[in-house]
């Protein structure tokens, strides 16, 4: 069985990966991708920093490190799009859109991204943690480490498998694909006004965390590197 739990930060690209392992799994049918396991394949995503401490005898926990300049902008940009955290059948849902304060976002965001980050590093030993570069580049790196040889797709195939994910990863109809995309979309414009104000503030953790892990995934990558030739 194939049964991979992805836990990342929201905006770390665990919507598209979810996507390619199920495809990879199993091509020729459907595969759970619901929120709750089940004794069969399943590849399931969630956003919970404390479940990255645990251990999982049966269960591969994949992590997504993404550069927190990048990601803390995105996971802001959809809230002040109006997608809110509640998910119904995989969809992000709308919701009333708060008073939004940029900088009291951004100081959450940075305090969120520190959590899950160090809950990686911490339990290291017990994830498989990934870059988002690797995950959106290097499929065929990441496919075969989850899944094996016989399972990887081809780093050759991912722009079809864009245009495949674009009419198969669902989003909410009312969102605008710039605030709430799993994909590559043009950017709104509040996207780089939150990019500019993140720069006053301090993300010398964020950035030293970030470093780590970074390290950690391609320190898995060149050993399977080494172990390959």
């Amino acid at each position: 069985m194939n049964q991979i739990i992805i836990n990342t930060m929201p905006r770390s690209g665990s919507a598209w990966l979810q996507f390619l392992l199920a495809r990879a799994i199993a091509p020729n049918r459907r595969i759970n991708t619901s929120a709750v396991p089940d004794n069969n394949d399943f590849v399931i995503r969630m956003s919970a920093p404390a479940v990255l401490y645990a251990k999982f005898d049966d269960f591969v926990q994949v992590n997504i490190v993404r550069d927190p300049f990048e990601i803390i902008p995105s996971v802001i940009t959809k809230t002040y799009g109006g997608i809110g955290d509640t998910v119904s059948n995989g969809i992000a849902m709308p919701s009333e859109m708060p008073k939004f304060d940029m900088d009291g976002h951004i100081k959450a965001q940075i305090s969120n991204y520190n959590s899950y980050a160090e809950s990686a590093i911490i339990n290291q030993k017990n994830l498989k943690i990934f870059t988002f570069d690797q995950a959106t580049k290097d499929i065929e790196y990441v496919t075969k480490e989850l899944l094996g040889e016989d399972k990887k797709l081809y780093n050759d195939y991912i722009p079809n498998y864009i245009t495949w994910a674009k009419s198969r990863i669902r989003t909410h109809e009312l969102s605008e694909p710039g605030y709430n995309n799993a994909l590559p979309e043009k950017k709104p414009d509040i996207y780089y006004e939150i990019k500019d104000r993140l720069k006053s503030h301090d993300l010398e953790r964020c950035n030293t965390l970030y470093e780590i892990l970074k390290e950690i995934a391609s320190s898995s990558a060149d050993a399977l590197g080494s172990s390959n030739g």
